[in-house]
Formats: structure tokens, C-alpha cells, sequence
């Protein structure tokens, strides 16, 4: 059985062939906060050096001159010779009295330096009682010396393999948080290990002396490897999707701690994915690639990897479950080494007759087991060893699938295992269909199970009872498979699968001997099997599969919406609800009118309703409804009572406030997590749903739960189950929210699912109560607002263009909109430093504050901003300002905003020589005063003396995505700690220690839109970037975004001035990314397949020249134009000489009398509508005023469209 490697490395935009990248400016992702060694690299990357020497070979750079930080992988598959690479020490390891002497060593070609961190750290449960405080969370220097030599030890040359990944900081899927597989290669040998000869004795008691580093050498260069060339994609501006390696997360524990040892079950299923890639990236031909040969070289190696790993690698930890000591090391030494193939029957030999046992100790061994197997049940004994024996397992999972006293039942179900033995002797794919462990990478992945069953005919004939009954397309396999799959796109956020995709997915996992395509036929010939664990979709025009946990969820949250809308209506207690109404004098009386008779029209009807949903996009006063609701029935019957929940701890809090404003009382809505964690429905070590469990008896009558966009369907259903239907104090469910959000994170869109049913619904009384008047005084005549509103499904084309031309310029558009732009990474610092600069001062002066900050002291205008400076915490204000970003990664993405961020206004103190920082030495650190985000939801208890307020523990809850301020930073070392407030009650102070920093929390300067939702703010500054990959920026996306002022909104656009093509993308309806999920809450809807070349009727129509144009009548004109052979350029930006901007539909190059010069034609498709109509007059006025009328082309669809009118234009005005 085999040993191979996981290696990480940091994005290299020329493919770490030796070079420096081709534009080091760009590649951010090298120093992010999940790379290799990212650190060193962000401390002493200089973008400006790195440009000079920028694609050229790294060894012929002297000495003396400056080396790119990202030295140790640069040339992991290239290079023409060895690197002089000099080891530093860690900045903790050098004290006063010694300081270290660095270590020079050579980096051979087709090398990557690494470190295995989980050899040296480890999680404080692990460490043995009595271990001392300072090695909890670390090994002894001892231990980590014998760790690391035992971890390189394994690999010899030759015989193992090295597989290449990216962590989440790539310009390929950042945004996804999977790891990416780049390539494998043979290793050829390791670095020895080196260690620092000076070091202070004390710093060597703890640390140790190792140099945390080892070089790998691969055999890539000559010929013994294979690579993914994404970058080569991305140049090309093609989409790498094609042949995009994810690692799925049944592996993704492999994928951790920069390097770790996995076995050839791992090592089989990548080189099958690597093939997969490699055969399809050859099959598109769009980049030339050595791709025969690197297949060539995959197919042998996994060959070779399925031989080594034997069909029989459980055998020693079956051995060991029965008390075998040392059964692994036996069997590997004294069975596998001598040759033997046939390990089972060796072993079953023995067992029968110990006597022919290799040792003493193992006839002694072999003894224990015979008689263990005396007293087990025989179904228990033909699962040991003719099923077990087959599988990658560890004793202890040999015990909990056993069962029989093994283990206990409580374990077993603790699990999900509920198969007997006997079950799963006949199908152990029950194994990788059940078994679902707390702790994720103790998981058995179906790949594992699947080898197992299918290697012994596959090598060497081998026989075992009952494994000929396995045909290739089993339906125990199929079954086991597609549950695989189905768990792997819940994550992707689809509730099902088409039936086609489900089978094209199969087929593509390479398994040994299945067939390369399967038909429905092999689906029907067992359907009640398949029935069993999966549900059978009916779409209108397909046929789709879906977990049936999945199925049982969506049909609980169907019924129980039924059943409450077949209630009675409650009786309507309050009479006037106007009344309760807070009032707005500074909206103008006919807004307040229309606001109020809206508002009291949804107030009627959540209060009688049993259940309802309230919408309304920001600004319409949802949640005013919501406290006005509550302050009326409470003075109607002051013994209502409410629970009120929130998906985020902001969201709560801003609930809270609200509430207490308008109604007057305190009432304290809870995060759906805490909730759900009280009534027993969360565990709260893993922070899983629970399936079973009692709804929990109470007094309340009314259920609120808000900002549902963001709920996924198990948790919605979770919180169905929660809640006693059969109370008599029930009376309403209310869910609120704006469908036109981003879908939740997680599975399925359940919220705008039943927004969309019930807006369909023929019962008036069933429909959504919508909120559509914007009631903000601040934004009662938005420009922000009614551009975020064309990110909608009520888009309207003609405001989107106005709107679009008044932002060309930049600039103040309107009361609360700012535009600027930005042209790439090398002055997005500055213009986001300029743009905040000013927009702090702006915001300052709206808050009636009198102070004005010089733009070269940001930090004050922050700090006063935010209420830093109160002498009450309680007048802090968290979300008086943030910058969104739509990503995470890149340049442009909230973490190197918040580097930039924190930079700018700690950088004194970061710099300060004797600064406390808190967090991970290679990643995100943290100073006082940062403004931090807290990325974890987070139980505390009044026992863990972490949440104290007045001094005294408390029990605490901290949600994900609550925004804090870190106060102070005391201790040294092992026992440094952190003092912060967060947002859900500054009153609170949090002691946060290294572990928590640098696991649970981020800067809070700067976010992505994601985390953002739920959440609003006084000032927001958006990034809009120019998009790389169209599917990452969605409509919801961008309206999300949009949403998230109060004050005030600065737009920072990429392009120059005028070009809004980043925004523009937005307004195509196939954007959205609803129309990218396959979800079924009430009807079957598969997402659009190919949605880049999908266009809406009368949106975005793809032209013979391959361009996306905005309907019809403009492609067929374009086509006409083509035909013709008249060059045209498509909304292409027109200055006039005053500086406003047009984009005129078509710009048509001539040659005239007077020399060359340019026509516009403008298609004018919508005459007739009086809006519109408008819009062409002072188009045309425009073209007027600049001078231009005369090469104004019009056209028109007056009588509809006509070819023959549009040809003669073209033989009239162009081709003269």
C-alpha cells in the first residue's frame, strides 16, 4: 500500500516554470491569506521590482539582485538549474541575546519547498492529560522531530507521487473556497533536513532547532508528471472551466496543512480526475498542450498506484479492531513485504491455525482473534473480513461499522450508521451512503468503497464471497454514486439534478468497469431500490433526482405552509393600524399617502393571516412593518408573544433597534443559529442541523423571521420542525425579506420560491404583501436606489440607459450617488484612498458632526466616524462605513482591500518596533484598534471566562458576520489575548486568543457583498471590477451591493471614464444566478444549461460576429451591416467635446469628401411609448447640441421592423 503527497502552492501566472510572472502586479493571489509561506512573500514582494525583471529566468539573476519571495515553488515544474535559496528564521525564534545564522541551500529544477504543519501543531484535545500549557496546541520539539522524520520517510523515488494544489487564494474559483488540483508528478526525492546551529536555549526548549522547510524534487521535466495549464487558459482569455480540477470535499481533509500524506485510493481518484481533465482539455483543442503525452504518463500511473495499494489495505486495521496490537505494522511487514497478493486468505489461515503465525507476538495475537471471532455473530465475521478487509479504514471506524459490541449502539448512531451487518455485507455501499461523522475528515468517501469492491477482479482475480454478484452497473453502486453526487451539488446550491446530468456524472467518475454512458433504462430496471435514499423529480420536460432527505425537506415546508393558509383567520384586533404608523413629515404628502396605505394593506394582513410574507426591496420599511406589527398587537392583547429570528447577528441587531424605537419595548430576536442551538435542533460541536428531535412547547403567537433571502432549504425546514404547530397560542408565521437578493449560500432558493408561487396564486389573500414605496427621507428621490432597481426583474431599459449615460462621466449623480473609476491594480489603492478620504468628510458632515479631518489623516475621520472616541461604547456606531467587494480574492477583493485598509490607517502602529499583534504569524494579524469581522458562529459559555460583562462570565453568542473593534492586546506568546466588543452588545468585551483570531476572524474593514447581506450602513464604497469569468458577477450580486447604504453610495468602477461595461453586465437578465440553480420547492426548475450563450427573448442576442447585442432588431441590423461588408463598432463610447458621453447603438467608419469620420445610428425600436418617445427627443437634442445631428443615422419599427427599409439606409448613408 502506497504513501503519496499533497503539496500546496501559490499561484504562479506563468505555470512555476522558472520564470518571474508576466505581470507580478496582478498576481495578488501568491500573497493571500491561504497560500504557501504567503507571509513572506506579502512582507517582501515589491511589485515595482518584480515588473522590472518581470518573465525573465530566475537564474539568471545576480546575486546582488532583487529575487522574487516566491523562490521555494517558482520552478516546482521548470527550471535549467539549481536556485541558491536562503533559509530565514522566524521572527520569534531570534532574541536578543542569539541571533540566528541564515542557511543557504540549492533548490534543484522541478522543486517546491513545503512543510507538513500538521507534524508539528495539533488540536489542544489531542494533546494527552497532563501535557504541559506550552505544547497543547503544539508537539515537543521531539515529538516533531520524530513526526517529521516519520512523514518523509515513507517516499522513496520513483515509487510515489506528488499532487499540486492551490489553496483558495487563485484566480480560478476564490470565490468558491474548494481547493484546485493542478498536476502530479513522481517525487525524486526530498531535502534532508536541516537545523539552525545557534539558538537560544530557551527558544530551542519550545521550538526546537528545524528549519521549518524541505525541498520536493518531481520528475516533471523529464516526462514523469502532468500539469493543468490554467494559466495558459487565462491568457488566452479563455474560461479554464473545461478542464477545472476541484477537489471535492470527501478529499479535502488531504488538502491541509500545506503538505500531508494520503494512500492510493487518493492517488487513484485524482489521477482519475487529472485524466478526465487532461482527455477533455485535448478534445476542446483551444490551448496547444503536450496533453498525449501527459495522458500517457497518467494511465501508467495509475496503473502502477493500484497495484501498490493490493485489494486487501484494511486487513490491519480489521486485525486491530479485534485487539491485534500492531496489526498494520504486521501485516505491512511480515504478509505485503514477502509478496503476497491473496492477504486475506493468509490471514484466515492463520487465524484458524496461529501456529503458522510469522512471530510469537502474532501467534499470541492471532489467538485473541480467533476467540473474539468465537463470540461475534457470523454476519459480523463475513463483514470483517469479505467486506472490510477491501476498504482504507482506520480500527476505529472498523469498529463503528461492525458494531456487535465493538462499539456501542449510541457510536453507531451517533454516525448515521443504522445498517446491520448483515446489510451491509450485501451492500457496503451502505458505508458511504450512511456513515457521517462529526468530525469531517474522518469521513469514507464512495470512491474508497467503489475500489474496494471492484479492485480484487481487477488485479490478479482474486477471490472473495459474494463479490461476483457486483455487476459494472450495479444498482448498489449507481445508487451509492449518485447519492456522491447529489451530496456534492447541494454545496453548489442546487436541489436536484437533471436525470441526464445525474447519469453524464457517473459516467465521468472513470469507475472501474462501468460503462462510459448509462441510460435511464439502467435507473428503471430497480427504481423502488433507488426510491429508497433518492426521489424521482418530475420537471415539465424532464426528469430529475434529488437526496430524498432533500425531497422530505421541501415537501414538510410545502405542507406546513398549507396547512396555514387553510386556517381561520385571526381576528382583526387593531382597528387603525395608520395610527401606530411612525410618521416621515420629510416625505412629500403624496409618497407618505401611497407609503402608508401600503404599509397598513400588509399590516391588515400579517396580523390575520396565519401565515404570510412580507417583501419590499431596501428603503420600503420592512422592517418598520415589522415593529409596528408588534407594537399594535401588543396593545391590543399585551400577552402576545414573538419569537423573532434573524440568519445573522446583525440582522438581529438591527431588528432590535428597530423595535425598540418604534414599539417601545425591548424585545431580543435571536439568530436562527442560536435558536436552533436552544431547542435541541444544532449540535453545537458541529454546528449541523439536526433531522430529529421534539418541536419545543411555548407560549408564542407570532413567528418572525427576516431577511429569509439568505435561508437555504434544510434550515428553513430545521425551523419548521422546531416550532409547535399544535400550540394554541400559535396564531401567525410571518417570513420577510427581498427575493431580489442573493440566493443563499447554501441549498436550493426556498424564499423566492414561495414568493413566486404565492405571487402566482389565483387567491388574492394568499399573495406576497409587498412594500414598493421607498420611505427613507434621505433617499425618498434616490439616484442609488433606482439604479440598484434596475438589477431586478422589474428592470426598465430605458431608465437603465439614462441612468448608465448621467454615470458616464462620473462624478455626483443625483443626492447620494458618487461615481468614480478606477484602470487596474496599480492605482486601486490610491483611488480607493481618495474616494474614502472624501466620503468619510461627507459622511461626518451629514451626522451634524462639525469636525473636518485633513485626507492625509484618515484614521481620525474613521475613528470619529464610527463614535471610536465616545466615552460609551453603546454610542459606537459598527456600520457607519464599509467597502464591499463583490470577491474575496484578487486584487480588487476584501482581502487586500483590508490589508490596503489597515495599512492606511494603523500603519504607525503596525510599523511600531514593540506593537502587540494578534493572530497567525504567516497569515491575517490583527492590532488594537482594528475593526474586525467575526467569520464563525461562535457558542460561548460563562465556564470558558471568554464573555464578561461588568466583569463577571457570561454565556454568550457571537454570529457570523458581526462586525467589532479590538481594544487591546495583552500577554506574551502562548497566553497573548485580544479584548474586543462586537456590535450585538458593545457592552460585552470578548477575550480572543491566537486560535480564535486566526481561525474566526477577519479584518472588518473591508467585506465581500456575501457577507454584507443582512447587514446596512451609513457610507459604502462598491469595487466593480471588470469582469474575467461573467458567471462570478450576478444581477443579485450587484443589487445586493447597491442595497447596503443608508447615506450614501460610492460606486468604484473599473474602466475608463465612460466605460461602464462592469456595471452594464448586470442588467442582462441571464446574469442572474437563479437561473443557475436546479430547484423544486413547488415546481421542477433546471438551471439554464450553457447560460453564457443563453439570452432572454429581447435581452442580449448573440450576432454572426460572435458580439452580445441589447435585442433583435439590432442583431439583425449588425447581420445586414455584416452582409454588406460595412465595419461597425457596437455601443462604442462617444466623448463630446464638452465631455458628456453617448454610446450610440452602432458607430459606422466612413470616408468622405472631407476625410475620414464616423456615423452613428441610432435604432429607435419603442416609438409609440411616451416615456420612451421622450427619450429620443433629448437623444437627438443632444446629438444636436454637439454638433453631430448630420451624422445622426435614425431608424425606426413604426409598422414594425423592416429589412428592406434598413438595407436601403445602408445603400443610402454608408456605402456611398
Amino acid at each position: 500500500m502506497g504513501t503519496h503527497l499533497s503539496l500546496r502552492l501559490p499561484w504562479h501566472d506563468r505555470g512555476w516554470d522558472g520564470h518571474v510572472c508576466d505581470n507580478p502586479a496582478a498576481n495578488v493571489y501568491c500573497s493571500g491569506e491561504y497560500g504557501l509561506k504567503t507571509h513572506g512573500i506579502r512582507d517582501n514582494k515589491v511589485d515595482t521590482e518584480e515588473v522590472a525583471i518581470k518573465c525573465q529566468p530566475v537564474e539568471r539573476l545576480l546575486a546582488k539582485d532583487y529575487h522574487p519571495p516566491c523562490l521555494r515553488t517558482i520552478q516546482t515544474f521548470g527550471g535549467r538549474k539549481a536556485l541558491d535559496f536562503l533559509n530565514e528564521p522566524k521572527d520569534f525564534l531570534n532574541t536578543d541575546a542569539v541571533r540566528i545564522t541564515l542557511i543557504c541551500e540549492q533548490i534543484p529544477c522541478c522543486s517546491s519547498g513545503t512543510w507538513p504543519y500538521d507534524k508539528v501543531f495539533r488540536h489542544a484535545d489531542d494533546a494527552p492529560e497532563g501535557t504541559p500549557d506550552e505544547f497543547i496546541e503544539r508537539f515537543n520539539p521531539d515529538e516533531a522531530v520524530s513526526n517529521i522524520q516519520a512523514m518523509f520517510r515513507q517516499f522513496e523515488k520513483g515509487k510515489h507521487l506528488a499532487f499540486y494544489y492551490l489553496n483558495y487564494d487563485n484566480p480560478l474559483n476564490s470565490e468558491r473556497r474548494k481547493y484546485v488540483l493542478v498536476g502530479a508528478a513522481d517525487i525524486d526525492g526530498i531535502s534532508r533536513q536541516l537545523s539552525w546551529e545557534q539558538i537560544d536555549p530557551a527558544v530551542d526548549k519550545i521550538y526546537g532547532r528545524m528549519v521549518w522547510n524541505r525541498f520536493v524534487t518531481n520528475g516533471y521535466g523529464e516526462g514523469r508528471g502532468a500539469r493543468i495549464p490554467y494559466e495558459m487558459y487565462l491568457k488566452a482569455g479563455l474560461d479554464p472551466a473545461e478542464v477545472l480540477i476541484e477537489i471535492s470535499d470527501e478529499m479535502s481533509q488531504h488538502f491541509k496543512y500545506v503538505c500531508r500524506a494520503f494512500t492510493d485510493d487518493e492517488a487513484a481518484m485524482l489521477l482519475r480526475e487529472l485524466l478526465a481533465s487532461l482527455e477533455r482539455g485535448r478534445n476542446a483543442a483551444t490551448v496547444k498542450w503536450e496533453w498525449d503525452r501527459q495522458i500517457g504518463w497518467i494511465n501508467s500511473a495509475l496503473d502502477r498506484v493500484l497495484k501498490d495499494r493490493g485489494a486487501f489495505p484494511g486487513m490491519g486495521a480489521v486485525l486491530e479492531a479485534l485487539s491485534f496490537d500492531n496489526a498494520i505494522i504486521y501485516v505491512d511487514r511480515h504478509i505485503i513485504a514477502k509478496g503476497v497478493k491473496d492477504v486475506r486468505s493468509h490471514v484466515l489461515e492463520r487465524i484458524a491455525d496461529p501456529s503458522k503465525a510469522e512471530t510469537p507476538a502474532a501467534r499470541e495475537s492471532f489467538l485473541t482473534v480467533r476467540n473474539m471471532l468465537r463470540v461475534l455473530p457470523k454476519a459480523v465475521k463475513d463483514l470483517l473480513f469479505d467486506r472490510l478487509c477491501l476498504f482504507e479504514l482506520s480500527p476505529e471506524q472498523v469498529r463503528l461499522i461492525a458494531g456487535n459490541g465493538l462499539c456501542g449502539n449510541d457510536a453507531r448512531n451517533a454516525v448515521g450508521l443504522v445498517a446491520t451487518a448483515e446489510d451491509i455485507v450485501n451492500n457496503p455501499f451502505l458505508i458511504a451512503e450512511q456513515y457521517d461523522p462529526a468530525d469531517r475528515d474522518e469521513r469514507i468517501p464512495f470512491y474508497r468503497i467503489d475500489q474496494g469492491v471492484y479492485l480484487p477482479r481487477a488485479t490478479g482475480g482474486l477471490k472473495v464471497p459474494g463479490l461476483d454478484t457486483f455487476k459494472t452497473d450495479d444498482e448498489r453502486r449507481i445508487r451509492a454514486c449518485a447519492m456522491s453526487i447529489l451530496r456534492a451539488a447541494l454545496s453548489e446550491g442546487h436541489s436536484f439534478l437533471p436525470q441526464d446530468d445525474l447519469l453524464t456524472a457517473i459516467s465521468r467518475k472513470r469507475l472501474l468497469g462501468m460503462p462510459e454512458s448509462l441510460g435511464a433504462a439502467v435507473l428503471a430496471s430497480k427504481l423502488p431500490f433507488y426510491e429508497e435514499t433518492l426521489a424521482l423529480v418530475e420537471g415539465a420536460d424532464f426528469k430529475g433526482w434529488m437526496l430524498k432527505t432533500m425531497a422530505d425537506d421541501e415537501e414538510l415546508i410545502r405542507c406546513r405552509i398549507k396547512k396555514l393558509q387553510g386556517r381561520k383567520p385571526n381576528a382583526a384586533t387593531v382597528k387603525d393600524w395608520e395610527k401606530h404608523l411612525p410618521k416621515s413629515s420629510a416625505l412629500p404628502p403624496d409618497v407618505q399617502r401611497e407609503a402608508t396605505r401600503t404599509q397598513c394593506e400588509a399590516l391588515e394582513r400579517l396580523s390575520t393571516q396565519a401565515f404570510s410574507v412580507l417583501t419590499g426591496s431596501a428603503g420600503t420599511g420592512k422592517t418598520t412593518v415589522m415593529a409596528t406589527l408588534i407594537k399594535g398587537l401588543l396593545e391590543a392583547d399585551p400577552t402576545e408573544k414573538f419569537l423573532l429570528l434573524a440568519p445573522t447577528g446583525k440582522a438581529a441587531v438591527r431588528l432590535r433597534r428597530k423595535i425598540k424605537d418604534v414599539a417601545k419595548v425591548d424585545l431580543e430576536p435571536k439568530t436562527i443559529h442560536a435558536h436552533l442551538l436552544r431547542s435541541g435542533w444544532m449540535d453545537g460541536d458541529t454546528w449541523r442541523i439536526l433531522r430529529t428531535g421534539s418541536p419545543v412547547e411555548s407560549s408564542v403567537s407570532t413567528v418572525i423571521i427576516d431577511e429569509c433571502s439568505m435561508l437555504e432549504t434544510p434550515m428553513l425546514a430545521t425551523i419548521i420542525r422546531s416550532i409547535d404547530w399544535k400550540s394554541i397560542h400559535l396564531k401567525r408565521l410571518i417570513l420577510c425579506g427581498d427575493p431580489q437578493q442573493l440566493p443563499p449560500i447554501g441549498t436550493g432558493a426556498p424564499f423566492k420560491n414561495i414568493v413566486d408561487q404565492l405571487d402566482a396564486s389565483a387567491a388574492v389573500t394568499h399573495r406576497t404583501c409587498a412594500l414598493t414605496v421607498n420611505c427613507r427621507q434621505i433617499q425618498a428621490n434616490s439616484t442609488a436606489l433606482r439604479l440598484a432597481a434596475q438589477f431586478t426583474a422589474t428592470v426598465d431599459r430605458l431608465v437603465a440607459d439614462e441612468l448608465l449615460q448621467d454615470m458616464a462621466g462620473g462624478g455626483r449623480i443625483g443626492v447620494d450617488l458618487e461615481v468614480r473609476y478606477f484602470k487596474d491594480e496599480t492605482d486601486l489603492p490610491d483611488c480607493v484612498t481618495s474616494i474614502m478620504a472624501d466620503a468619510l468628510n461627507e459622511l461626518l458632515s451629514l451626522s451634524k458632526s462639525k469636525q473636518r479631518f485633513d485626507s492625509a489623516r484618515p484614521w481620525e475621520a474613521f475613528d470619529a466616524l464610527h463614535g471610536f472616541g465616545a466615552e460609551d461604547v453603546k454610542d459606537w456606531r459598527l456600520d457607519a462605513f464599509e467597502v464591499l467587494s463583490p470577491y474575496r480574492g484578487g486584487y480588487f477583493g476584501s482581502d487586500q482591500l483590508n490589508s490596503h485598509l489597515q495599512a492606511l490607517l494603523r500603519s504607525k502602529l503596525l510599523t511600531y518596533k514593540y506593537a502587540k499583534k494578534l493572530g497567525k504569524a504567516g497569515g491575517r494579524q490583527f492590532i488594537a484598534p482594528d475593526k474586525v469581522l467575526q467569520v464563525r458562529n461562535m457558542r460561548i459559555s460563562a465556564r470558558d471566562w471568554t464573555a464578561f460583562h461588568n466583569d463577571k462570565p457570561i454565556d454568550f453568542y457571537l454570529a457570523n458576520g458581526e462586525l467589532g473593534r479590538l481594544n487591546a492586546i495583552s500577554g506574551k506568546g502562548d497566553k497573548k489575548r485580544g479584548w474586543a466588543r462586537f456590535e450585538t452588545d458593545p457592552q460585552v468585551t470578548v477575550s480572543i486568543d491566537g486560535g480564535w483570531a486566526e481561525q474566526s476572524l477577519d479584518l472588518g474593514y473591508a467585506m465581500s457583498v456575501h457577507k454584507s447581506q443582512g447587514s446596512d450602513f451609513g457610507g459604502v464604497i462598491v469595487v466593480v471590477p471588470k469582469e474575467e469569468q461573467v458567471r462570478l458577477v450576478t444581477r443579485e450580486l450587484l443589487y445586493t451591493a447597491l442595497t447596503r447604504f443608508t447615506k450614501r453610495l460610492y460606486l468604484l468602477v473599473q474602466g475608463q471614464p465612460g466605460d461602464l461595461d462592469a456595471v452594464r453586465i448586470g442588467l442582462w437578465r441571464g446574469s442572474s444566478c437563479y437561473l443557475r440553480r436546479h430547484t423544486s420547492l413547488y415546481t421542477a426548475q433546471r438551471a439554464i444549461a450553457g447560460i453564457d450563450d443563453w439570452r432572454p427573448e429581447k435581452r442580449i442576442i448573440k450576432t454572426l460576429r460572435g458580439e452580445l447585442v441589447a435585442s433583435k432588431s439590432e442583431a439583425l441590423i449588425a447581420t445586414l451591416l455584416d452582409k454588406a461588408k460595412v465595419h461597425y463598432y457596437y455601443e462604442k463610447l462617444l466623448v463630446a467635446a464638452d465631455g458628456s458621453i453617448r454610446r450610440p447603438d452602432f458607430t459606422i467608419p466612413v470616408e468622405t469628401a472631407d476625410g475620414p469620420t464616423e456615423l452613428y445610428w441610432e435604432h429607435w425600436g419603442m416609438l409609440g411609448d411616451p416615456s420612451y418617445e421622450a427619450s429620443v427627443e433629448r437623444r437627438k437634442a443632444w446629438y444636436k447640441k454637439q454638433g453631430l445631428a448630420d451624422r445622426l443615422v435614425e431608424t425606426d419599427e413604426v409598422g414594425g421592423f423592416n429589412a428592406t427599409k434598413i438595407q436601403s439606409v445602408i445603400e443610402e448613408r454608408i456605402l456611398p
